[in-house]
């Protein structure tokens, strides 16, 4: 065998730890998005009760179209660093 070729196993069981790998990523992934919008149902409204409860005042905004558009800038900058696909999910937020 040439010097620095592995053997032909060595390259399977790691493209097979790979996929492993890659797979349960993405299930994480899947199952983080199914139960994130969930636990925002669930858990804001109790949040909120509680710190309404210690004391704290809660100022609701029903329209946020006008924070948006002066975020749109902001959002812009930090496209490259953060992706455009978390920007997008903020943005459509309740």
């Amino acid at each position: 065998m040439k010097a620095g070729k592995r053997p032909l196993a060595a390259g399977w069981r790691r493209s097979a730890a790979e996929g492993r790998e890659a797979t349960s990523s993405g299930t994480h992934e899947t199952q983080r998005r199914d139960l994130e919008p969930k636990l925002n149902d669930d858990l804001v409204p109790k949040w909120t009760a509680e710190l309404q409860a210690l004391g704290m005042k809660i100022i609701p905004i029903p329209d946020k179209s006008p924070f948006i558009e002066k975020m749109k800038p902001v959002w812009t900058q930090f496209e490259k660093q953060i992706g455009k696909e978390l920007i997008e999910e903020a943005a459509s937020t309740k």
